[in-house]
């Protein structure tokens, strides 16, 4: 199966919320390719979807033991990493991804967010700023900034 086709079915299964028939379906297409990295992402976010993130990190983690520089495997990583509340890990997954592009607002956003958890507010606005910089318009990266400078003015006033 192209990698093209088994994207295509796992879109159509998430955008009916299907998760466990996508985790199925790529469950059966590694146990041909264990190997296949499309469906080891997909599962990977189904896995998410559920709110399973560690299991989805094994799956993107398989990932990047073949691949370092995947970015969507890292992205999703990063993602799942800030939802556990692991924001030291997400942290040092984002700078790997802003390695490969110091620019990837994705990236400065997750550790923009994970920073602001850790009440290191400077530091997330000026991620925020960087990424601002790149994609002025990006509404997710404005309204986590507005969010930090709340949560910076509210431990000031503490």
């Amino acid at each position: 199966m192209s990698d093209e086709s088994i994207n295509k079915k796992c879109d159509e299964l998430m955008e009916h919320a299907k998760y466990d028939e996508v985790i199925e379906f790529c469950d059966n297409i590694l146990k041909k390719d264990q190997n296949s990295i499309d469906a080891k992402i997909n599962k990977g976010y189904a896995l998410a979807f559920l709110e399973k993130f560690e299991s989805a990190i094994e799956c993107y983690d398989q990932i990047l033991k073949r691949d370092l520089n995947n970015s969507n495997a890292l992205h999703a990583k990063c993602l799942a990493l800030n939802r556990l509340g692991k924001y030291e890990s997400a942290i040092e997954c984002s700078n790997d991804i802003l390695r490969l592009d110091k620019t990837n607002t994705y990236a400065l956003n997750n550790k923009g967010f994970a920073l602001g958890r850790m009440g290191k507010y400077d530091e997330a606005l000026e991620c925020c700023d960087e990424a601002l910089q790149v994609k002025s318009d990006d509404q997710e990266i404005l309204k986590l900034r507005n969010w930090l400078k709340q949560e910076s003015e509210s431990v000031k006033q503490s």
